[in-house]
């Protein structure tokens, strides 16, 4: 069975709590999205959600990683065990940008649309990633 990551990077400002999410142009690929990727084999669920998030964010401190949920995905062709993170971001980050992403099998060298969304809004955000954004909520 796969394991993947699915991360939430936030961020506090006057506005409230905001949730990192992109873009990017692959097909058949969602609309927004929120970091995220295969855990690979020796890494823990956290190890994979930092590992993820500084690939495809080019952002690289964060807060303590904390496990918000698991749940298992049935695709047609496989089984994936799911882990939703949450990383509190540690540093400044412009409020929009892009990267290229400059690892992982299938992303590298792919450029993401990176901006932040307040909470509780995920307007756009793929349902399946957006399914335990609550837990981020005060």
């Amino acid at each position: 069975m796969r394991r993947r990551a699915v991360v939430y990077i936030t961020r506090e400002t006057a506005e409230g709590r905001q949730l990192l999410v992109f873009t990017h142009r692959v097909p058949d690929a969602p609309d927004v999205v929120v970091p995220g990727g295969t855990i690979e084999p020796g890494e823990t669920p956290l190890d994979g959600a930092l590992r993820e998030a500084r690939e495809e964010t080019g952002l690289s401190m964060f807060g303590p990683p904390c496990l918000l949920a698991e749940e298992v995905w049935h695709g047609p062709d496989e089984v994936v065990q799911c882990y939703f993170v949450h990383l509190p971001l540690a540093q400044p980050a412009p409020d929009a940008w892009e990267h290229v992403v400059s690892a992982g099998e299938l992303d590298q060298g792919l450029v993401f649309a990176l901006f932040w969304t307040t909470l509780p809004a995920t307007s756009g955000l793929w349902p399946p990633m957006a399914r335990h954004v609550h837990l981020l909520l005060p």
